[in-house]
């Protein structure tokens, strides 16, 4: 099994907290899973990525199909501001990367991939929301960097329940484990990501 890390997603008030501007519905419901994720990483000293959303005050830099909701809203995601801190208890500690972002996708014009090569990391787990934008995205932007990916199916949540369920079955489908924290809990550090581990061998060593 290669070198896992979590990247916790979005978990940031103005996605977290009752009536925030980009208030992601049922975020309250999985933060004690990320937080067993998180202390369980922390505890076997394996990487930790905080993926954030960040935003210039005039939205100029947001996606143009959120930025009216972003300007009636009065901007969210704003250094500085409540909106833009990480939810109480989640917050990084010395050693773990922050790496802010504008898109959907965690890689997308970031520097991930090099935090995650530089650690020597080859498979990651992803927490935090929402299932069928930045958590899907990433996963899909993870596997086309030639990560292995695991998807916690109880540490993301979208604010659709029935979204939430069909697109982890999609993930599913091109390959993409999706796993309740429990099972990743009892994986680490040995076990994580062992069938797609074998599913890949299995591929190239029929094409040898």
């Amino acid at each position: 099994m290669g070198k896992p890390a979590l990247l916790i997603v979005d978990m940031q008030n103005d996605s977290y907290l009752p009536c925030a501007a980009f208030e992601v519905r049922g975020a309250q419901s999985v933060l004690p899973n990320i937080r067993k994720l998180l202390d369980t990483f922390r505890k076997h000293e394996l990487p930790v990525v905080h993926v954030t959303r960040e935003y210039r005050a005039d939205g100029t830099d947001i996606e143009i199909t959120r930025r009216d909701r972003f300007l009636r809203s009065g901007g969210a995601f704003v250094p500085g501001t409540r909106g833009h801190a990480p939810v109480e208890g989640l917050e990084p500690v010395s050693g773990e990367a922050v790496v802010p972002r504008q898109r959907w996708s965690a890689f997308h014009k970031t520097d991930l991939d090099a935090v995650l090569l530089a650690q020597e990391v080859e498979l990651v787990v992803l927490a935090g929301v929402e299932t069928l934008g930045s958590i899907r995205c990433s996963a899909f932007d993870a596997l086309a960097h030639d990560f292995e990916v695991v998807v916690t199916s109880d540490g993301t949540v979208a604010g659709d329940t029935e979204a939430h369920k069909a697109n982890l079955r999609d993930m599913e489908t091109f390959g993409i484990e999706v796993s309740s924290t429990d099972h990743v809990l009892w994986a680490l550090p040995k076990r994580l990501g062992r069938r797609l581990k074998a599913r890949r061998d299995e591929a190239k060593a029929g094409q040898s």
